[in-house]
Parts: C-alpha cells; structure tokens; sequence
C-alpha cells in the first residue's frame, strides 16, 4: 500500500501531476478498504506537505528542497502518519518506511535509509515525550499554506478571514453533491430511491440550492441509482451558480466557452428542458470527449460540441448568443481541498492565466447578441482573476453589472450580489471557493 502512495505523492509534488488522475491510476484492481487508506494518506500527505516541511527542518537541520526526493517524501509520508493517521502505530511507520526507502532509494540506498530511519525515530521520540512540534511554526506553515498563497489571502481579505479560509481547505468532510435533474425525476423521489437502494449512505438536502443532493460514505458513484439514466450530475453547489443567476429560460441559444467536463452545460440543457440551443466547447480533443462522454448519460439532443479555442472569436457565432458562460481557466484555489496540489503553483499560475481569461472574455463578448447576458465565473478566489477581470469588461465592452438577487436563495444574498457579483469563501460559506458575475450587453 505505501509503494502507491509513496508513487502518488512523489508523482504530484514533484512531477507536477494531478492528484485525482494519479490517484485512479494507483487503485485499479485494489479492494474498497485499502482504496479509502491508500486516499487518506496520499492526498493527506500532499494537503500538510508545507507544515510537514517545516517540521522535518527542524530535524534534517536544512531546507526540505535542498534533499533528495525520494529521502523528502519518504519523510513527508512518515512525519504525516505519526501526525494524523492514529490508527498507525509509529514503531510501525518507521519500520515501514524505512522498508520502503530500501526499494526507492536507488542511489546511496544505505545511508539514505540510516539517514531517514534516524529522523524519523527521533521525531517519534519527541511525540511520545510530549514535545510541541507546532511551536515554532508561522501560521502558514500550521495552516499548511505557501506563503505566496498565504499573502494573497491576507491582503485580499484579512488575517482573521484568510485563517478560516486556509483552515477550511484542511477539511475533510467526505461529501459528493448530486445536481438531481428534477425535470426528471424530483428530489424527494430520487432520495426516496437512494435510501431504498443503497445501504451505509448518510443523505441531506442542498444547503442553498432545492435541486442538490448531499451524500457521504458513496464508494462507487456510478452504482448509485440513476446514474446512466442521467437522473444526477456530480456537481457541488458552487457550480451550480452560473446557470442558476444567467436567467436562462425556454428558447434560450446559450455558448458555454470553457465547457469541460461539461456541468454548466448538463445544467443549461436541464433549463432548457428541451428547447434552444447549448454550444459547447473546449480547447482540446481530450476535453471534449470529457464533454461528449458525460452528455451522453442525458436524454437532451439540442446541443453541439465542439473542439474550439476560446480566445478566438468564432466567426459563426457573431451575436447569436442569448446567454454566454465563461467559466474560464483559473489558478482554482478555491477548490484546493478537492485538488491539494494546486496550492503549490496556483499564485504562479494565476499570473499567466490572466492575460489568457482577459482573451478568453474579449473574444466571447462578440457571441451576444445585444442585451444578452455573459456570466463570468471562475473556481478561484484571487481578485486579479476575479474583480479586476469583471472590471476590465465593463471599461473595454461597456458590459452592464446586474443584480444576482432575484436569482439566488435568500441565504446567499448580499449587498455585493446587488452589484452582479458574488464571491463564495470556503469556512465562511458551505460550498466550495467560487466567483460569479452577471453581466448584461447594451442594446
């Protein structure tokens, strides 16, 4: 089991590769049980690596980057098991680990497992005598924070508010929301069908929105009842804003840009209920058969997909849009406890993707028709990404802020959200970090 975690912890945190692809890849053919320890510990690795870090320097005496990769994430690994997994015992971690350094180590192997086995029995030592591992850390590195993200959240939104957001991203709640298409079948229906059909499954109602269903304890998303009938998408609340505030109605001709992996667009084609028109799009081949293969669960045929970049202007499509989503590509730090790895490159990111959104946004303004509605949307929670992009397309465009009230349930309502825009903090709001804005083309 630690050769798969050690081999997706090192693959994300040092190879740059995701989490979720790299998890999958690891659990094929494995048994439920092992699957639940192999995820706890991997991404709980990858999510305290920056507080785990500053802990093992007070040991190694040097920065963590200045050793080996395999010795780091050896460390990493055992320093998080003595941590947090309870169920552990340490004397077993450390003979483990150490075990494992012996077949990932090529090079040195003997002094890199002398080397590791001393760290690791020595931090075990202070924790069994008591000793406040936590003492000496900044409070990005006890919230597991890089201090480049930590910095944006604090001047963004303060110390006290940037706490309980980097607080909320360590959070493990377990929960998978399920969009229920109650054009199809209706919540209370299909819940009644989840209790009746599944066994150990813990099942709430949607926190803010009527047609979200909240479940726990689901090992196998595809076995749950009405899944290839398409009665649900995966989809958390937060996602669910765009559509829920564009006001899309019967008839509507709707362009969703950035469209992959094709919620927003499930979502439009559901308020459509069979009428006008969705195009979707993405960049790549690869995105659209993400697209392709989740539309297809759906018995809507009013819809195209198609290969296309979004920082060009499509021609085709000059002012025939009721309604563009623009859910662009962002640094996505408000989904950092659904991707832990992005922490690491998000701010770094957010500096390159910003001219491309500001492409993205100029090029989709074309596709309005006059008076047509644009909702820019992103997963991140940096205003560069977020209030100054909004900014930016009502100076160059003459794009028109409307109010989100009249679409939104009362319990997210704000005096921002009377201004077209609403921002979703995660430890201060239950969903994921989210930004909406609504914006209207004069005419």
């Amino acid at each position: 089991m630690r050769e798969r975690v050690y081999d997706i912890v090192y693959s994300v945190l040092e190879d740059g590769k995701k989490s979720d692809e790299r998890f999958h890849d690891e659990i094929e053919g494995v048994d439920s049980e092992r699957i639940a320890a192999i995820k706890r510990l991997s991404y709980g690795t990858i999510e305290y690596a920056v507080m785990l870090g500053a802990i093992i320097e007070q040991y190694t005496q040097k920065p963590i980057q200045k050793l080996d990769s395999d010795v780091r994430i050896c460390l990493l690994m055992a320093f998080y098991e003595i941590l947090f997994a309870d169920s552990i015992p340490g004397y077993a971690t450390a003979n483990e680990i150490v075990e494992l350094a012996a077949k990932k180590c090529i090079k040195n192997r003997e002094k890199k497992k002398s080397y590791i086995n001393a760290n690791i029995r020595t931090f075990l030592r202070d924790i069994e005598n008591g000793v406040d591992v936590f003492e000496k850390l900044n409070q990005n590195e006890r919230l597991s924070m890089p201090i480049d993200l930590w910095n944006m959240l604090n001047s963004a939104y303060g110390k006290k508010t940037a706490a309980k957001v980097a607080g909320a991203f360590l959070e493990k709640k377990g929960e998978v929301t399920l969009h229920i298409d109650s054009s199809r079948i209706s919540v209370s229906d299909y819940i009644t069908k989840l209790e009746s059909c599944t066994n150990g499954l813990s099942i709430e109602k949607g926190r803010y929105f009527d047609e979200a269903v909240i479940i726990r304890g689901a090992t196998d998303i595809k076995s749950l009842p009405g899944y290839d009938a398409g009665e649900f998408y995966i989809q958390d609340e937060s996602s669910m804003l765009p559509v829920a505030v564009s006001g899309i109605r019967s008839g509507n001709t709707v362009v969703d840009v950035c469209g992959a992996p094709g919620g927003k667009s499930v979502h439009a084609l559901m308020r459509l209920a069979g009428t006008g028109f969705v195009s979707v799009r993405d960049v790549s081949d690869d995105k659209l058969a993400r697209i392709k293969e989740n539309l297809s669960r759906y018995p809507y045929e009013n819809y195209e997909c198609k290969v296309f970049d979004g920082r060009k202007v499509d021609e085709k499509w000059t002012e025939k849009a009721d309604v563009v989503l623009l859910d662009v590509p962002c640094s996505g730090v408000g989904i950092l406890r659904r991707k832990p790895e992005l922490k690491f490159r998000c701010m770094e990111n957010a500096k390159e993707l910003i001219p491309i959104q500001r492409e993205i946004a100029a090029a989709s303004v074309k596709m309005l028709k006059p008076g047509g509605v644009m909702i820019y949307s992103t997963c991140t929670i940096n205003p560069d990404e977020n209030d100054k992009n909004v900014d930016y397309l009502i100076e160059s465009f003459g794009l028109i802020p409307e109010s989100l009230d009249e679409y939104l349930p009362a319990g997210l309502t704000n005096s921002q959200t009377k201004t077209g825009r609403l921002l979703v903090l995660p430890g201060l709001m239950e969903m994921d970090g989210f930004f909406v804005a609504r914006l209207r083309k004069p005419g």
